[in-house]
C-alpha cells in the first residue's frame, strides 16, 4: 500500500511539472507568434515588405524555441547555462520585436542579469 501511495505522489508531482512545462512552452511561443501575425497583418495593410522580414525573424525565433524545448523535454537537459547578460541588450532586443509607433526607448542602466541568453 505504501508503494502505491508513493507512486501516486510521484505521478502527481510529474503531472504538476508537465503542466508547468506546458504553461512555459505556450507562453514562450505565444509572443513570437503574435509578433509574426502582427507583422503579416501590417505587411498586408501597408504593403511594406520589411514587415515580412520581421515576421520571418519571429518565426525563426519560434523554431529555435521549439528545438530547445524539444531537447529539454526529450532528454531532460538544461538547454543552456546562465551567464551574465547586459540588461540593455535584452531590452533592446525585446523592443525590436514589437510595434512601437512613435515611442522611444531609453535604457538608463548598465546592469547585468544572470540569464539564459536565448
Amino acid at each position: 500500500m505504501t508503494e502505491r501511495k508513493q507512486r501516486k505522489q510521484e505521478l502527481k508531482r510529474q503531472n504538476e511539472r508537465l503542466e508547468e512545462f506546458a504553461s512555459v512552452v505556450s507562453h514562450d511561443l505565444r509572443n513570437p507568434l503574435n509578433v509574426a501575425q502582427g507583422h503579416l497583418e501590417l505587411a498586408r495593410e501597408r504593403g511594406d515588405e520589411t514587415h515580412f522580414e520581421k515576421a520571418g525573424s519571429a518565426l525563426d525565433r519560434m523554431g529555435s524555441l521549439i528545438a530547445d524545448l524539444l531537447a529539454l523535454a526529450r532528454q531532460g537537459l538544461v538547454v543552456s547555462d546562465t551567464e551574465p547578460v547586459e540588461l540593455e541588450t535584452v531590452v533592446r532586443q525585446a523592443w525590436a520585436n514589437v510595434e512601437t509607433e512613435e515611442s522611444t526607448l531609453v535604457v538608463d542602466t548598465s546592469a547585468e542579469i544572470e540569464a539564459d541568453r536565448g
